[in-house]
C-alpha cells in the first residue's frame, strides 16, 4: 500500500540534505526522517502553513510517497 502526502522542506547546510517540518509537543522543528514529518493531504494546506511560518530560509512544498507492508 502506498501513502502520499505533502511535506514542508528546507535544505540543511549542517546535514547536507533536506529536512522536513515536524511538531513535537506543540513546538515546530525540523527532522531528517520523513516519517516524523507533518503530512498534509493537500498541497494547498501545506502552502498555507508554509506562509504562516515567516521563515527567512527557503522553504519548499514537496510531494512524498511512503510504502508499507
Amino acid at each position: 500500500m502506498e501513502e502520499t502526502g505533502w511535506l514542508i522542506e528546507k535544505w540543511s547546510e549542517e546535514l547536507h540534505r533536506p529536512v522536513w517540518l515536524r511538531a513535537y509537543y506543540g513546538v515546530f522543528g525540523w527532522t531528517y526522517d520523513s516519517l516524523e514529518a507533518i503530512r498534509f493531504s493537500r498541497k494547498s494546506d501545506a502552502e498555507q502553513i508554509k506562509t504562516m511560518l515567516h521563515n527567512s530560509e527557503k522553504l519548499e512544498t514537496t510531494e512524498h510517497g511512503w510504502f508499507g507492508n
